[in-house]
């Protein structure tokens, strides 16, 4: 239900040039307290550094991470790679979430529920290909709300500079590959929905796109 507030606005993208890629966005939930950078060594499975939001994990807003005393809510810390909204592994798969309308979801036979910040924690660990990644997202169903509830949306980079924009819509993964260099997402559904339509219906989303069109 907040998913139009101004403080939820979420910028992502992914662009190549010159053997270059880069993956980027903005964070404006000014209300989720510190950002926790993890970095994960899961056994026989790739390193990732990736994000987390100190809310998320129980902490309250502003708090001096680093004056925290060892205690129960300290121990808080180790869950941290757990609730990855954003991160890059070895070998340069990198995923970023941004929010989007609710969508309800259900169970699907043969498939297992998935938090999404766990599922990102998964693919950073277990895949090094958007293919790949693809492929394990495939496995499962997302929530974040509650278990019967969905409100964001991935894009999914790797060290190729391909990109590809995961949504969950009507009980399966929609998959939008860009044929461009680079691609953008905000918190605007995009399966299913003209490129025109996109620009003019979010100022990040065109801003995005005439910046990285202007560059190619």
């Amino acid at each position: 239900p907040l998913i139009n507030q101004s403080w939820r606005y979420c910028s992502v993208f992914s662009t190549s040039a010159n053997d270059t890629v880069l993956m980027g966005r903005n964070w404006d939930n000014e209300n989720v307290g510190s950002i926790i950078v993890n970095y994960y060594q899961p056994p026989g499975q790739y390193s990732s550094i990736s994000f987390s939001r100190a809310i998320d994990l129980g902490f309250p807003l502003h708090m001096d991470l680093d004056e925290m005393p060892p205690d129960d809510l300290a121990d808080r810390l180790l869950l941290s790679p757990f609730y990855s909204y954003d991160g890059i592994n070895e070998r340069g798969l990198a995923v970023a979430v941004a929010g989007s309308k609710n969508e309800k979801v259900g169970t699907v036979t043969g498939k297992e529920l998935i938090f999404v910040p766990f599922l990102i924690r998964r693919i950073l660990d277990q895949t090094k290909s958007i293919e790949e990644a693809m492929i394990l997202a495939e496995k499962y169903v997302p929530f974040d709300i509650d278990a019967n509830s969905l409100n964001s949306h991935l894009l999914i980079g790797d060290a190729s500079g391909r990109s590809a924009i995961l949504e969950y819509r009507e009980d399966k993964w929609r998959i939008i590959l860009s044929d461009k260099s680079w691609q953008v997402l905000s918190t605007k559904p995009v399966y299913n929905v003209p490129e025109a339509t996109l620009r003019d219906g979010c100022w990040r989303y065109k801003g995005m796109s005439e910046a990285l069109e202007s560059m190619s």
